[in-house]
């Protein structure tokens, strides 16, 4: 990861988990395209409409905010939280 750039509280624990895919629709993230104050999906579907997908910005609308609908990180995220629950759940076990 680059060092120059400044980490948010989205950022993913391991960056490789980023997949590019957008985990709403399954395209691609770099086609969704700013529109206003989101980012809209420009690719087709098998029957031949534009897709719907419509990803609004989450925490301050700046570019990278893309990033937190990825699919990847959204695993990754689901991961981090099933660790920390076990992590909470084992300890309260042992201080019972």
């Amino acid at each position: 990861m680059d060092p120059s750039t400044p980490k948010g509280r989205h950022e993913a624990l391991r960056p490789d988990y980023r997949s590019g895919t957008c985990c709403v629709c399954g395209h691609l993230l770099a086609n969704h395209l700013k529109d206003g104050d989101g980012w809209r999906c420009t690719e087709r579907g098998l029957d031949a409409r534009r897709c719907e997908c419509f990803l609004r910005p989450i925490l301050t609308g700046t570019e990278r905010e893309k990033d937190f609908y990825d699919l990847g990180w959204r695993m990754n995220a689901s991961e981090r939280e099933v660790y920390e629950f076990k992590k909470r759940f084992r300890d309260s076990y042992r201080r019972w």
